[in-house]
């Protein structure tokens, strides 16, 4: 389900808990991208608006660990009221990422009736595959696992992680955690 305003409050308010903040440490604004990659500083409901009425089919928000280090995050905006949240985590160290990625898993896990797939891929093993065609539309299949792969139960997918060594633990309410397929490291896909 896409962010509406509330919804994208909710998640700054959910993020601040564990320090990361959608407004710059020192300069009290908060910054989106524009389409070359410039910040735009406005107040946070102002990036609230915009994310939560889907102005453009992208926008690209930063959100701060510290006031020299950022968090790019990407709303893509789908059909039928979904959205892509992708974040990187260039330049991040590993306890950064650590928690990044531990906030991020509980934002999901605390909206899992609007959540389709959370993936953390940390080695880029499948930073060729498409993220949106499968968790979006079960388009594609599995060559490697990422770091963290959660998404919705498919026994197909389930049975052919198994078939190639991986395991698959059911976290309930529809979900499973998908782990141990570690592919080559280019990451092409193609898991039958």
């Amino acid at each position: 389900m896409a962010s509406t305003v509330e919804s994208f409050r909710s998640q700054a308010r959910f993020f601040e808990l564990s320090g990361i903040l959608l407004t710059h440490p020192t300069k009290g604004a908060a910054v989106m991208l524009d389409v070359d990659g410039n910040d735009i500083e406005m107040s946070p409901e102002r990036v609230a608006e915009n994310v939560g009425l889907r102005i453009g089919a992208s926008m690209t928000v930063e959100w701060w660990l510290s006031p020299d280090i950022d968090l790019t995050c990407t709303y893509e905006f789908h059909p039928l009221g979904r959205e892509v949240q992708t974040f990187y985590l260039d330049g991040l160290t590993t306890e950064e990422k650590g928690t990044v990625s531990s906030v991020v898993g509980r934002l999901f896990s605390s909206n899992a009736e609007s959540s389709i797939a959370l993936v953390v891929d940390y080695r880029g093993l499948t930073v060729e595959f498409d993220w949106d065609d499968f968790a979006l539309r079960g388009l594609g299949n599995l060559r490697a696992i990422p770091d963290l792969l959660i998404t919705a139960k498919r026994d197909e997918l389930i049975d052919s992680v198994r078939r190639h060594g991986g395991l698959a633990l059911d976290l309930g309410n529809g979900f499973v955690q998908l782990s141990g397929i570690p592919g080559d490291q280019t990451g092409v896909t193609g898991l039958a």
